[in-house]
């Protein structure tokens, strides 16, 4: 394995990690005070505007790579729905 190829596994391990943890955030999150919807819905265009601009640009895999970030931000979403509805209800 060169160089090239252990940096790409390593930042990609470490990416995923990112990733998986955010999302177990988010999935046990207990308030959504520490949540701007605003915040969420601009990252989510941004990943968005990312994936098109990599894509264009012929880097497939960092165009899914940010595409993983828009629906990361897409479940962030829907759980602050989900937890200002169940707030909301008490």
């Amino acid at each position: 394995m060169d160089v090239d190829s252990t940096l790409l596994f390593v930042a990609i391990s470490i990416g995923v990690y990112q990733f998986m943890n955010e999302i177990k955030d988010v999935y046990n999150m207990k308030n959504i005070d520490e949540y701007d919807m605003q915040y969420v819905i601009s990252g989510i265009i941004a990943s968005m505007m990312w994936s098109i601009y990599q894509y264009r640009g012929g880097s497939n895999y960092y165009a899914m790579y940010s595409l993983l970030g828009a629906f990361l931000g897409l479940y962030t979403l829907v759980q602050i729905r989900r937890k200002s509805a169940k707030d909301a209800a008490w």
